[in-house]
């Protein structure tokens, strides 16, 4: 109970829509850096905040590609307040926890809708905490991990959204199509669920 209530989400200093991003640190898919290339691009294009948990892999490729679409882009790093870390040098850092534990229980409370690439049990950490705030998760299936099902992911981000088009579920949980095309799909499975 004290965890369920004791953190918040983190305050954004912007009135844009938000998309949090959660994933791997390092790449295990070749299908996972060229999907988060173009969805940095597409969330520039779409003019979303990108609220990420400053880690390297998933979330600084992400960020980096949404700030080279768009360099006033939007995007937020939560970062632990932990002796030695650094704002990062892209994007706005704003502090959140004392630990990973605590940013990734903050993470997980701060948008309305995820995408997940990729992921490890951190992932899935935050993946749980999204989902009991009442989140979405997207999760890009065909790059792994926990995004593939792995480390006992909670199931329910495989069932789709009702008010998600069947062709943008297929392309978002489907294999072997182009990283255009799943940005895309992650775009307007956003805007689908926040126009509900």
């Amino acid at each position: 109970f004290w965890m369920k209530t004791r953190f918040k989400a983190a305050t954004i200093p912007d009135s844009k829509p938000r998309l949090g991003l959660i994933g791997s640190t390092d790449f295990y898919s070749t299908l996972s850096e060229p999907i988060c290339e173009a969805l940095g691009r597409a969330i520039a294009e779409r003019g979303l905040a990108l609220i990420t948990g400053a880690m390297p892999g998933v979330q600084e490729v992400t960020a980096r590609a949404t700030l080279k679409g768009d360099p006033r882009a939007s995007v937020y790093h939560l970062q632990p307040s932990v002796r030695g870390l650094r704002p990062l040098e892209y994007g706005v850092t704003i502090p959140a926890g004392s630990d990973m534990a605590e940013r990734r229980e903050i993470l997980g409370r701060t948008a309305p809708i995820y995408v997940l690439i990729e992921g490890g049990p951190g992932s899935v950490h935050e993946v749980e905490i999204a989902l009991s705030s009442g989140a979405t998760v997207l999760a890009v299936k065909a790059t792994g991990g926990a995004a593939g099902g792995m480390f006992d992911v909670d199931p329910a981000i495989f069932v789709k959204p009702l008010c998600v088009s069947q062709s943008d579920w297929d392309i978002i949980q489907g294999d072997g199509l182009s990283p255009t095309a799943v940005a895309g799909a992650l775009i307007r499975a956003y805007d689908d669920l926040t126009a509900v």
